[in-house]
């Protein structure tokens, strides 16, 4: 009998660890990767200009006038998402994120034409509201630029948009990464 009290002692400290274990494992830290996307591997069919929900490895984006990027207009792999810059709303928007902190990508004009794109967010289906806006003008090919932003907004429902409208030049991304706030 005593032998029996001691391994149920022993299996029931055995099972806090392990719950504990468990419980500690699924929590997200600050900083880690949420979301990482290079627009490799769509779900569906993507060979032209797009407008459309599409399923990547990351989730399911929401395109307005976005392309299949390839060849020098890639930062890395195979594809990136070309937005296209005369089209209203034309635009990239991530999936739905928990707790956003840093949002950054890699992009560059692969065309002639002036251009600036506006970083937005929208939470819990709210109307958009802008954060930032970049002239990229002057990144053409072959240097790719790295944008960076600090969102840092610990909110749930979280999507964040790309709008490259009313502009001359397309703007092509890549490698799209989010951090957790």
């Amino acid at each position: 009998m005593k032998i029996f009290k001691k391994s149920l002692s022993t299996l029931s400290k055995m099972m806090g660890f392990i719950f504990l274990l468990v419980a500690f494992s699924s929590i997200s830290v600050k900083g880690q990767t949420i979301l990482s996307e290079g627009f490799e591997n769509p779900q569906s069919s993507w060979s032209s200009y797009t407008t459309d929900t599409l399923s990547f490895t990351s989730g399911l984006w929401s395109l307005v006038e976005v392309f299949p990027e390839n060849g020098a207009r890639v930062y890395q792999g195979s594809k990136a998402a070309r937005i296209n810059d005369d089209k209203p709303g034309a635009s990239l928007t991530t999936p739905a994120l928990d707790s956003v902190g840093t949002v950054s990508f890699y992009y560059v004009r692969p065309f002639s034409g002036a251009g600036e794109f506006v970083l937005q967010k929208s939470v819990g289906g709210a109307p958009y509201t802008s954060l930032d806006t970049v002239n990229y003008t002057n990144d053409t090919l072959p240097n790719f630029s790295q944008y960076n932003y600090d969102i840092n907004d610990a909110s749930q429902n979280i999507r964040i948009r790309v709008l490259n409208d009313d502009n001359t030049a397309h703007l092509s991304v890549d490698e799209f990464e989010v951090k957790k706030y």
